[in-house]
């Protein structure tokens, strides 16, 4: 038969098992009396609680002194119902705060015992510390939504919305997703200077107008000179570079900071900062620099298509010019062949006419004077119609569509009743773009008919040629002329694009080619 020694130490040794197990577990357990208010409570149990503090844990008070504030007021509330006897939840979560300030969350477990009323008697449970699983939680949750956030800011990159739109929205959602106060992007300015583009936790009035150093000992020069991101524990104590007076008086204290890459040199930063002491993980560093990528792709490509929109805008200048010059040419070219040689071929048949009778080479030098004059005046009407500067468009193409159609024997229905003067531009490329087209008819459309238009609507001024001709592939005629083959098509999309206007041509095999050109109304500005 066992004696009592024998059975006091078994109980010792389950004693220790059980402690040994709760500190290896991490748990520990209670019991509240509800009638007298005693609480007892195992080490393991304190320790979750209390840290270090052993001391404390025999009054229902020290339990509440350490509930988090954030929690504790519903986790009390719903202790006095339940032991009342109200509903009982046999789990809950919450947090506590230690003496050194760590907060610790505590999943618990817990019966209630109650008298044949149902009255609350006694309550018992057990308790454990979660806080490295919910931590883990809470990050792999966090980096989902900084995924989520770069893919989030590189469509928006895509979709080309201006970069101050582009890093609003960068420091947005590094701000939501990393749970800092503060976050910035700033350029770096010609001075050694950087500029705040945009910002979140900064005071307001700050982003635009303020400028932080970035010369020699400052902290960009710094992040320069290593390579690596700066990572500030607490910028009070700083002494590697010097600290910002204006970044202490925003109450920046632990802060990470990535440089915004170039093509050539540096864009600027990405930077996040707390006001409070925090250590910023590598996975941080990565997703701020993930951030800052998108920005200088961003960054980069809108300098690209800045440079070859300026590209385009010299060349379509100097198109225009060229334009320009070459309608000067012409009409000065048309003047001297109207005007010199086409008097002195006049003059030379005059003479001809007065040598006396008409011998037989003196009517075939006469005749071919004449030609020759209507050769040089439709040379100088093609080059340049003097009507088209005298007495506008509408006069110009009535003339030379009744010409041109009568010439090829084609039918020709003509509305260009819109006698209103446009600009040079304008009335010049709506005549070369006839031109241009009718040509095309004639050489290749073996037409019956063409219409031509020119009216005005909401605002606009439409020129439209319509053939009823064979049609042709418009796609396959654009490569071609990409390829370097008839520059017809393009020469007339250019035309129209350098006089500010859209041209579109539909056409399809037998169902003839439609030519249509919009421009704004310009009225004529001088003779």
């Amino acid at each position: 038969m066992e004696s009592k020694h024998d059975d006091e130490d078994e109980l010792r040794k389950t004693n220790r098992l059980l402690l040994e197990a709760e500190v290896l577990g991490n748990v520990g357990s209670w019991e509240h009396d509800v009638r007298t208010g005693a609480v007892r409570s195992t080490e393991g149990n304190r320790r979750l609680f209390f840290g270090g503090d052993t001391s404390r844990g025999a009054r229902l008070e020290d339990y509440q002194s350490v509930m988090h504030p954030g929690d504790r007021e519903w986790v009390l509330r719903r202790w006095h119902q339940e032991s009342q006897g109200g509903t009982w939840s046999h789990e809950i979560e919450f947090r506590v705060v230690w003496p050194d300030g760590s907060v610790h969350v505590i999943h618990g477990l817990s019966q209630v015992v109650r008298d044949e009323t149902g009255k609350a008697l006694r309550l018992f449970g057990t308790n454990a510390d979660v806080t490295e699983r919910r931590r883990a939680e809470e990050e792999v949750e966090r980096r989902v939504k900084q995924q989520a956030a770069v893919a989030k800011l590189g469509q928006s990159a895509l979709q080309g919305g201006g970069l101050q739109a582009l890093f609003e929205e960068a420091v947005d959602l590094v701000a939501r997703t990393s749970e800092v106060e503060i976050c910035e992007v700033a350029e770096l300015l010609p001075g050694d200077l950087l500029q705040l583009r945009a910002a979140q936790g900064w005071e307001e009035g700050l982003v635009g107008p303020v400028r932080l150093p970035a010369g020699s000992g400052s902290r960009w020069a710094f992040m320069l000179a290593s390579g690596e991101p700066s990572v500030v524990a607490d910028l009070r104590r700083e002494t590697r570079f010097a600290a910002e007076p204006l970044l202490l008086e925003q109450g920046f204290v632990s802060v990470v900071t990535v440089i915004i890459k170039g093509g050539g040199q540096p864009f600027g930063t990405l930077g996040a900062a707390v006001r409070a002491a925090r250590t910023f993980t590598g996975h941080d560093i990565n997703f701020l620099q993930s951030m800052a990528n998108v920005l200088a792709a961003a960054i980069e490509r809108a300098r690209v298509a800045g440079q070859l929109g300026e590209k385009r805008e010299q060349l379509q200048s100097l198109s225009r010019k060229l334009i320009a010059a070459q309608e000067a040419e012409r009409r000065s070219i048309a003047r001297e062949l109207h005007d010199d040689f086409g008097q002195m071929l006049t003059t030379l048949r005059l003479h001809l006419q007065r040598t006396g009778p008409a011998a037989q080479s003196s009517a075939e030098g006469i005749a071919l004077i004449d030609e020759a004059i209507g050769r040089l005046r439709d040379l100088a009407l093609d080059l340049r119609p003097a009507m088209l500067d005298d007495l506008g468009l509408a006069a110009a193409l009535r003339w030379y569509v009744g010409r041109e159609t009568a010439r090829a024997g084609l039918g020709a229905d003509v509305d260009v009743s819109f006698e209103e003067r446009l600009s040079v531009a304008v009335e010049t490329t709506c005549f070369r773009l006839v031109q241009e087209a009718l040509n095309n008819v004639v050489r290749h459309a073996a037409a019956r008919r063409v219409q031509v238009s020119l009216r005005s609507r909401d605002g606009l001024v439409e020129l439209l040629l319509h053939d009823d001709g064979r049609g042709f592939d418009v796609a396959a005629a654009r490569r071609e002329a990409t390829s370097g083959a008839s520059q017809g098509l393009l020469t007339m999309q250019e035309r129209a694009s350098l006089a500010g206007g859209t041209l579109t041509i539909d056409s399809g095999a037998g169902q003839g080619t439609t030519v249509r050109a919009l421009f704004a109304m310009q009225p004529r500005v001088g003779p």
